[in-house]
């Protein structure tokens, strides 16, 4: 037998690496989990933070609640020492006011009464010795002003500021006016008119410098034409001076410089720098300064200051007036108007010769 095939002994077999055990695949290691575990300090840390932690959030919402309760105490504390110390609570401007029955048949009855071509006056025939005063028997005819006729008249209501008015235009101005004959003088060409003479007026000059037969402001009394007469016996125009005084102080005395040019297409009369219309103190304060003619004045009562609204608000020289529109009540004879009491002022009410009535109120000083 060859030796080299002779068995390993037992000892020899065990320590020869075994070829089965080399080919086996090694199995995987297992993660070692990390666990906390919990001891009592740790345990204790966590409840005190969780306790301070709500201690704070308690802390801020009685702070929060603290703060409310100040600024509404304090509120209410300023609230009623306001209104202890305060004014008592103004009352709606119209609070006391109470109704007057006025007749529907005044519609055209007043300074405001409006005359145009549109616009007939029902009246113009009907003024007499009661309504009308002659320029004439009045101090200062043939000083301060004369006359293009002796019988010219005008409303008996506005004399008094009609002479004022030419009184001190001819005072301001004594480089060109004078109050004797030989001097240039104010004259007075025209007042009132009835429809006879404006028919004749009419029929010489063409329309839009003379109204037609009931639709002149003539008719009313209420208008005048003022002019120079010179020392050479001619009528002409006011001087620059002159003029600049009138527009500048006519609205004083309740005057109006009635027909502007640029309103012509409004009032159906060219310009007529002569022609003056009383309207009233507070109306024409107002119209001269926002440079209304009567149609506009009128319009915007009509429209944006009726009772139910914002009554106008106008300051005359040191007194306080309000304006408001009331529209006459339809197929009735009369209108109610609320008016003021005594003790807020005194009132006058003019019908607009349209649909309506305007009140002014002078308020109490």
């Amino acid at each position: 037998m060859n030796k080299n095939t002779q068995p390993q002994s037992a000892e020899q077999y065990k320590s020869a690496p075994s070829a089965q055990k080399n080919t086996q695949p090694k199995p995987p290691k297992r993660r070692r989990r990390i666990r906390i575990k919990p001891n009592k300090e740790g345990m204790i840390a966590l409840l005190g933070l969780l306790l301070v932690v709500a201690l704070v959030v308690v802390a801020i919402i009685f702070i929060a609640k603290g703060i409310i309760y100040v600024v509404n105490n304090n509120q209410e504390e300023t609230t009623t020492a306001s209104s202890d110390n305060s004014q008592p609570p103004v009352l709606p401007w119209n609070n006391a006011y109470v109704a007057v029955e006025h007749a529907n048949t005044n519609i055209a009855v007043g300074d405001l009464i409006l005359v145009n071509f549109n616009h007939a006056y029902p009246y113009a025939d009907s003024l007499n010795s009661n309504n009308l005063k002659a320029l004439a028997d009045q101090e200062g005819y043939s000083s301060y002003f004369v006359l293009g006729t002796r019988d010219i008249k005008v409303r008996s209501s506005i004399v008094s500021a009609l002479k004022d008015m030419i009184f001190a235009l001819v005072d301001a101005n004594p480089e060109t006016l004078g109050k004797e004959s030989g001097t240039d003088r104010i004259i007075i060409t025209s007042g009132y008119r009835d429809t006879i003479k404006q028919t004749e007026l009419f029929e010489k000059n063409p329309e839009g410098y003379s109204a037609r037969p009931g639709h002149s402001e003539h008719h009313t009394g209420y208008a005048v034409d003022i002019q120079v007469f010179t020392s050479k016996n001619a009528t002409v125009l006011l001087r620059d001076a002159e003029q600049e005084w009138m527009e500048a102080h006519c609205a004083e005395y309740g005057f109006v410089i009635r027909y502007d040019g640029s309103k012509a297409d409004l009032t159906g009369i060219l310009d007529e720098p002569w022609h003056y219309r009383y309207v009233g103190v507070p109306h024409a304060t107002y119209m001269t300064e926002h440079l209304l003619c009567l149609e506009e004045y009128l319009e915007m009562l009509r429209t944006s200051h009726t009772y139910d609204k914002t009554p106008l608000e106008i300051k005359a020289g040191e007194k306080d007036y309000l304006v408001y529109y009331v529209p006459a009540t339809e197929n009735a004879t009369f209108t109610s108007i609320p008016v003021p009491p005594a003790s807020e002022g005194t009132y006058t009410i003019s019908g607009d010769n349209m649909n309506g009535f305007i009140v002014t109120v002078e308020k109490a000083s």
